[in-house]
């Protein structure tokens, strides 16, 4: 309906705004299909219930998205982690490939 694709719109433009004020940190990688990264909630509201992602391309242009959900509520200000797990990549394959980090889903409050 045209109700929920203005909603899903509206969504989508909250969490690109977000994401903008998300600052990723550090990367450490945790065993060999698995890493965490360290980001900084930059944003004036906290967040509940996010959900981070990563899009990883690979040198033949396929996309594959990956998330990684962040326990707790993230303060402004605040460092949080989360810990991405792919069964068909390691992290070695990630080097020869683009990848960029996003919020995925949250919910913003005061």
């Amino acid at each position: 309906t045209k109700v929920e694709a203005n909603r899903q719109a509206r969504q989508i433009q909250i969490m690109q705004a977000l994401g903008k004020n998300i600052q990723t940190l550090d990367e450490k990688v945790i065993d060999q299909h698995s890493w965490q990264v360290l980001w900084q909630n930059r944003n004036s509201v906290a967040m509940r219930k996010v959900v981070m992602g990563v899009l990883v391309k690979d040198p033949k242009g396929n996309v594959r998205r990956y998330v990684a959900h962040v326990d707790g509520d993230v303060r402004p200000g605040q460092r949080f982690a989360a810990t991405f797990r792919m069964e068909d990549l390691t992290v070695a394959q990630l080097k020869q490939m683009q990848i960029r980090y996003y919020l995925d889903d949250a919910q913003p409050y005061r």
